[in-house]
């Protein structure tokens, strides 16, 4: 038998330990450990299969010969030995010494025919489970039950799998990427960005209007910003995970000088030159020096006035965030229409969802 087969089965089982052996050399930890296992587990299968394999096949064939059953192999068939092969009765007995070969002690002819021999899992298969299963009232139940099984498995792998490869998975659960995965993956589990866009046309320095968009003191309850913010209280349900970023919330904060002292501040002496964040406070002033002077401040709605409010929009568009002032304009360069004339287009307010 291994003079047939030996040939095939060690070129195959060579050239797969090759191939995974030349796939452990790669970079990447997860791949390099499968290749290596995969390799020495094909390697010790090839060896196992022309030794072990080959002595467990050969004492089979002598445990049959000698009528003994294949579960319990001590106990030996009740009535007469059964013939393991059996010539058949067209054929003649006489074959030359070229056509027998031999495993263990058991002759092969080619002209022989095998007569299986009687064990218990024969017998239950042949008179039980085959005709159980060939009956037409039990393929429909099987056809009907793969069917159902396919389906439900089908429709619970699509809403159970997520896109992605898990890196931890790439990892040995000793290592202390591990965890930094985990909370990475628990503290910054959020969706594409959500965006809701403000078209241009509009009047950006209408306090009104301003009401309707913000979400800051004195806006409406039912702005589009309040509207959002109260949306991600309620993520399950919603999909939204964050309020709006604003940036007309930003540059109302950034310029009303009670909400940020350290805004839109001016040098003392020359108003045309905006301070930076972090310069020493009395060498600047607020922009706004006094919110009851009516160009300068609309005190109704508590806005700067319109005029204010197209005067330092180009500084607060240049603004940049420091330790010392967390709001400012560049951070919102990507979401606002900055137009030539100083005015604003269109604008949108985006959200993590």
């Amino acid at each position: 038998m291994m003079s047939q087969v030996g040939k095939s089965i060690m070129l195959s089982a060579l050239s797969e330990v090759f191939a995974f052996s030349l796939a452990a050399f790669t970079g990447m930890p997860a791949v390099q450990g499968f290749a290596i296992f995969a390799s020495v587990a094909v390697l010790f299968n090839f060896i196992l299969q022309i030794t072990c394999f080959v002595a467990f096949i050969t004492l089979d064939a002598r445990r049959e010969e000698n009528g003994r059953y294949d579960v319990c192999t001590c106990k030996q068939y009740a009535g007469p030995l059964p013939a393991v092969y059996a010539s058949s009765d067209d054929e003649t007995s006489s074959t030359s010494s070229s056509e027998h070969e031999t495993l263990g002690h058991v002759n092969l002819t080619k002209s022989s025919k095998p007569q299986l021999s009687p064990t218990v899992l024969r017998e239950y298969l042949m008179r039980v489970h085959v005709p159980f299963v060939l009956h037409p009232v039990s393929k429909i139940a099987i056809l009907f039950l793969f069917l159902l099984v396919f389906f439900v498995s089908t429709g619970r792998l699509v809403y159970s799998v997520q896109l992605g490869l898990d890196q931890s998975t790439a990892l040995p659960r000793s290592s202390h990427v591990v965890q930094y995965l985990k909370d990475f993956q628990s503290y910054t589990r959020v969706g594409p960005p959500l965006y809701f866009v403000v078209p241009d046309g509009v009047d950006w320095a209408d306090p009104e209007f301003q009401n309707r968009i913000c979400t800051i003191f004195g806006c409406d309850d039912d702005s589009l910003g309040m509207i959002i913010t109260r949306a991600a209280r309620f993520p399950e349900i919603t999909s939204v995970s964050q309020p709006a970023s604003s940036w007309l919330d930003d540059y109302l904060i950034w310029i009303d000088p009670h909400l940020a002292p350290f805004g839109c501040r001016t040098r003392i002496g020359n108003p045309d030159q905006f301070c930076h964040p972090d310069d020493f406070f009395l060498l600047c002033t607020a922009c706004i020096s006094d919110k009851n002077d009516p160009k300068q401040w609309n005190a109704e709605y508590n806005r700067p006035s319109r005029e204010s409010f197209y005067k330092y929009l180009a500084p607060f568009r240049d603004s940049e965030c420091t330790e010392t002032s967390g709001v400012c304009g560049s951070g919102h360069a990507d979401n606002v229409e900055w137009k030539e004339d100083g005015g604003v287009g269109a604008a949108r307010f985006y959200e993590l969802s």
